[in-house]
């Protein structure tokens, strides 16, 4: 009985958590459902497939098209990061950015593409009443998971089990982790264990990895039982935090990333849109590259172009391209940092690298197949053997070819101590073992967020 009450309370504890994923469909109803009640609202239209009159769209598809459209856009807009803290007035700010973004974008897919629009009423309801789903949606979602907080007890090391629970504690998630009394030792019996688990209502316990067999079994195998749920702390890590733990990464750890990484649909699907993706924005960004190029002349002369080895597939080096950032004469200085402040960026450079345009040639590196659109950033030769020789496995992240973006771009910094190299190495790693079409698009997406934003 009392296995079946810990059991189900786990359960309903549980099921308040939302993820990224589970926002975009909140977020395309959002925007489907304020169609469909401004269209209700107002008596000369009707629902259907079929458009009430001309210049005006069709109920149904509207709502389909601008659920679709406000979906994507709040991903740009970051409202979808898991990693973003769960605070009001940012996530305020986020959604009335998203709407706006939404409208203007509607407005010219309608009027020019279909010569229809909304009208100013319609579009008025549809605004507010997405706004408000949205926002509502999230406070509601927010203060049930504040509420619902299930008790973690953490069964790691002094010093991981600290870093884990600081780890917790700043990002918002719905977790209140239990204090683990002095008198806890790793071998303790089970009975004592389960003894602790009730007497601090405990929901999940994150352990180490243990050997054990069925003659002597782990400790904490006497909580599955009870319906308490257990969990690896570095499978907790990459659930949570979307990276791996690298001082749990070991020679084992790489024979996972086998099928990922030799699947051949998945990687003929990555190369041809590779090959589109990079066509098509060579394409549009022809006269804007020429635009700057002139500009890059005109303030510093040639060369225009900066070529540079960097590591590639299977650590071979490669030759990238980009625009020239910084000045002729002091081009071949000792980077010092990737920084915009970097003294040796001229203004044409400032404004290249705070947009990423100075990267647009690596178009060319990823149709020739040194690049893809996705993967870790290719790193500077001699920083890369530096830091082979001090953070460990650090060169096997060129298991796949590195990118012109990445999960680790997006969700880290630059680094600068070993200590953050290891940190932005776990994003590296967790899209080694996770790569997959869904989350090569959410990288996508949220690069255009970034770039949109300013950030590097």
């Amino acid at each position: 009985m009392e296995s079946e009450k810990q059991s189900s309370r786990v359960q309903s504890r549980t099921d308040w958590y939302f993820g990224g994923r589970s926002w975009i469909l909140v977020d395309f109803a959002a925007g489907a459902l304020a169609i469909l009640f401004a269209y209700s609202l107002n008596p000369d239209l009707t629902l259907g497939w079929e458009p009430s009159f001309a210049g005006q769209p069709a109920g149904y598809p509207a709502a389909i098209g601008f659920g679709a459209l406000l979906a994507l856009v709040s991903d740009v807009a970051g409202l979808h990061d898991p990693l973003r803290q769960q605070r009001l007035w940012p996530v305020t700010i986020r959604i009335i950015a998203a709407l706006t973004m939404t409208f203007l974008i509607a407005v010219v897919i309608l009027y020019l593409l279909t010569l229809q629009q909304l009208g100013r009423t319609v579009s008025i309801q549809s605004i507010l009443t997405a706004g408000l789903i949205m926002g509502g949606a999230r406070a509601l979602l927010f203060r049930v998971q504040g509420r619902s907080r299930r008790r973690l007890l953490i069964l790691l090391g002094k010093e991981k089990r600290e870093e884990l629970r600081e780890r917790i504690e700043k990002s918002g998630l719905p977790f209140r982790v239990a204090n683990l009394p002095d008198s806890y030792d790793n071998t303790m019996e089970n009975g004592r264990l389960m003894e602790l688990c009730r007497m601090l209502k405990i929901d999940e316990v994150v352990v180490p990895e243990e050997s054990g067999d069925q003659h002597n079994p782990p400790v904490w195998m006497g909580c599955l039982e009870s319906g308490i749920q257990v969990t690896h702390g570095r499978a907790f890590i990459e659930r949570y935090f979307y990276r791996v733990d690298c001082s749990d990464v070991g020679p084992n750890w790489f024979l996972e990333l086998d099928l990922r990484l030799t699947h051949p649909v998945y990687h003929r699907w990555k190369r041809l849109s590779d090959i589109m993706l990079a066509s098509i924005g060579l394409a549009i960004a022809a006269p804007f590259l020429l635009f700057f190029l002139g500009l890059i002349w005109a303030e510093s002369g040639r060369p225009l172009f900066f070529r540079q080895q960097r590591v590639g597939l299977r650590s071979k080096p490669f030759s990238i391209w980009k625009l020239r950032t910084m000045s002729v004469l002091r081009e071949e200085e000792t980077r010092d940092s990737d920084r915009l402040n970097d003294s040796r960026v001229t203004r044409i450079g400032y404004l290249l690298r705070r947009t990423r345009l100075d990267e647009v040639p690596q178009f060319w590196n990823i149709i020739r197949g040194d690049m893809s659109f996705i993967g870790p950033r290719p790193e500077w030769i001699d920083i890369a053997d530096d830091l082979a020789d001090r953070v460990p496995y650090y060169p096997y992240r060129t298991l796949v070819k590195p990118g012109l973006t990445g999960w680790a771009q997006i969700n880290y910094g630059y680094a600068a101590s070993d200590e953050e190299v290891r940190e932005k190495l776990g994003f590296d790693f967790y899209y080694l073992k996770n790569a997959s079409v869904l989350l090569d698009l959410q990288i996508l997406i949220r690069t255009v967020g970034s770039i949109m934003r300013g950030s590097r």
